[in-house]
């Protein structure tokens, strides 16, 4: 089946939709009270593709994997079973998703995380496969960046389990309870206490501060693809050093006690204004989406 990028959404970045979430989450308050909430604290669901959009991005990543393979040694320290989104090697995966990325995603994620468009920098983007039998989860762990997305390219009738699972956020197991000493052998949850976020659909997009410990929830039968994205922010506001090289906040090892760290480290002070002129730094387009990746 051959797909191309016309299939695919074709707005401008000045007329481009700036979604507004149907569900959102809060990390709940820090109980020490050393961190102030801020907007890093939210994870955000929208609704984003149609379903032909999800079927022909899936149906472009089939059609490389089946002349290139899935790589499963990209990342270091938490592999996935994936396909790079790079211009490169996947011509038209990337013609297809590029668009929709640098006019909905990056503007959405930039309003409602307190950045402009031009602090949000691309650096990495890739379809993930789970799949009972072969890589069914993705073990707990913080990004190496601050900010990332995810977006669901299959419908949930075509796989049980999965999801997107945060150890401090979301619904208590409705099998153990969330309590600890039950959920340490509980196959439900896998010994996290909660389980994966609810209400996400096929064409759903999830944003969320990278240094929320999370994890891929076990795809008990069936294969579920998700396009990821690890988003760079340059912004003034935020302390790199912390983010690149803390070794709180890159730690997979480090339990959801140290979430409120992790995120309220991450800010030296918040935004100006909950909402920014997205486009001051670019009245080109080509340049602006040159810059959101990186070239």
């Amino acid at each position: 089946m051959n797909v191309g990028c016309d299939d695919m959404h074709t707005l401008s970045p000045r007329d481009g939709p700036l979604l507004t979430p149907h569900s959102t989450l809060w990390l709940p308050d820090d109980p020490s009270g050393t961190f102030a909430r801020s907007s890093l604290w939210a994870v955000h669901i929208f609704r984003l593709l149609e379903p032909h959009e999800t079927r022909a991005l899936v149906a472009l990543a089939l059609e490389h994997a089946a002349a290139n393979g899935w790589s499963t040694r990209r990342h270091k320290h938490h592999p996935t079973t994936d396909i790079a989104v790079e211009r490169e090697t996947a011509p038209a995966l990337h013609s297809a998703v590029k668009p929709l990325v640098a006019r909905v995603v990056l503007p959405t994620l930039a309003l409602h995380y307190g950045f402009e468009l031009c602090e949000l920098q691309m650096r990495d983007l890739f379809v993930v496969r789970y799949q009972q039998g072969a890589q069914d989860r993705l073990t707990p762990h913080r990004d190496g960046n601050l900010l990332s997305f995810s977006i669901l390219l299959s419908d949930p009738s075509e796989f049980e389990g999965g999801g997107l699972r945060f150890h401090s956020l979301g619904p208590a197991c409705d099998a153990c309870g969330g309590l600890r000493a039950a959920a340490a052998t509980c196959r439900r949850c896998d010994g996290v206490g909660r389980l994966a976020l609810p209400g996400c659909g096929c064409g759903d997009l999830t944003t969320h501060s990278g240094k929320l410990l999370h994890e891929g929830a076990r795809v008990t039968s069936g294969t579920r693809f998700v396009l990821v994205g690890f988003v760079h922010v340059t912004s003034p506001e935020i302390d790199h050093e912390f983010i690149s090289h803390g070794s709180l906040a890159n730690s997979s090892a480090v339990g959801a006690w140290a979430d409120h760290e992790c995120v309220g480290g991450a800010r030296l002070s918040p935004p100006s204004s909950p909402q920014r002129e997205m486009h001051t730094a670019f009245d080109d387009e080509t340049a602006l989406a040159a810059h959101l990746f990186g070239g």
